[in-house]
């Protein structure tokens, strides 16, 4: 009786010890995470571009672009023009 309970508490520690290897794995990821996070807020504050007239035309252009691709023209409808707009309207700062 004593080998098998001696067996249940090695395997127990075994398996706590795994867990506190798990643990610690998962503090170092969030850890990662965390810095990796910032970094990319810091590259995101640092690659904003300046609310002007050439800008926001520029800016709603491509998002045109990009939905028109998107969804398979060749030129701009109607919904095209008017995301261009509403991008063009947001890096300019109106509402």
């Amino acid at each position: 009786m004593n080998a098998i309970a001696d067996a249940s508490r090695d395997e127990i520690k075994a398996r706590a010890d795994y867990v506190d290897k798990l643990a610690d794995g998962v503090a170092n990821l969030a850890a990662k995470m965390d810095s990796l996070t910032r970094r990319a807020d810091a590259m995101f504050c640092d690659t904003q571009i300046e609310p002007n007239y050439k800008n926001a035309m520029a800016a709603g252009q491509d998002a045109g672009n990009r939905q028109m691709k998107k969804e398979g023209r060749t030129k701009w409808n109607e919904k095209d023009y008017n995301l261009a707009a509403e991008t063009a309207k947001k890096i300019m700062g109106a509402s």
